[in-house]
């Protein structure tokens, strides 16, 4: 909860988006296949269902970009969104259709859990709707939250870069560490590889359905050899 820890995440995703051939860079809570933080929503004055599920996602202010989210509408974080001012949050296209299907979300409010929660959030932007936990999914209600407004420990760190991963990765780390050496980092992998492992369970499926799809075939094989060698002995 210390103001220390924010100006931390600054400065490492400036020190990062520095570095040559780094585009952009940005914490956040969760990327893409790794769980969330899920709760209801409440809009005053509208009843809304109560199977609403909204998944939140803490984020810097170069989330969209580094992600390579497109804006629909509004705006998305900039430095006027202080720890001290106006909580507002970036929503999914899905979202607000969900909450606001008049097309009026932005400017427009709603609560984290419940009406008397504090957490009431002004909708600054929306952005295009994206797969969040499997590729498979249909199109979920998401919200982002920019980490100056919500202290916490951010464990994922997303940098867009061209070039060689394992040169850029390096400097990466270097750059992280020169702002906190302490600071570990647990893992370096690739969004491809990540969405690679999201799929592990459908490959395997695919790789057995083949190996028995030839084997049939194979089978076949040796029954049709068979059939000729019978008929042609006869």
């Amino acid at each position: 909860d210390e103001p220390r820890l924010m100006a931390m995440y600054q400065e490492i995703e400036e020190r990062v988006g520095a570095l040559h051939g780094v585009s952009a860079a940005s914490f956040s809570s969760f990327t893409f296949h790794q769980g969330s933080w899920n709760s209801g929503v409440v809009v005053k004055g509208i009843q809304l269902d109560k199977n609403i599920n909204v998944k939140h996602n803490v984020v810097g202010t170069g989330y969209f970009r580094t992600m390579q989210i497109p804006l629909i509408a509004g705006r998305t974080f900039g430095s006027q969104d202080t720890f001290t001012s106006k909580k507002v949050a970036v929503i999914s296209e899905h979202m607000a259709k969900t909450l606001f299907p008049k097309g009026d979300a932005i400017g427009r409010h709603f609560h984290i859990g419940t009406e008397n929660d504090p957490w009431e959030m002004e909708v600054i932007g929306i952005v295009k709707d994206v797969k969040f936990g499997d590729l498979s999914e249909a199109p979920e209600s998401i919200d982002y939250i920019d980490y100056s407004q919500r202290r916490q420990y951010l464990g994922d760190f997303e940098v867009r870069y061209t070039g060689d991963l394992d040169s850029v990765s390096t400097a990466v780390q270097q750059a992280i560490h020169s702002v906190e050496h302490r600071l570990p980092i647990m893992r370096v992998t690739t969004l491809d590889e990540q969405v690679a492992r999201s799929i592990t369970q459908q490959r395997m499926v695919a790789q057995l359905s083949m190996f028995f799809g030839l084997l049939a075939v194979f089978l076949s094989c040796l029954g049709i050899y068979g059939l000729m060698s019978y008929i042609v002995g006869r």
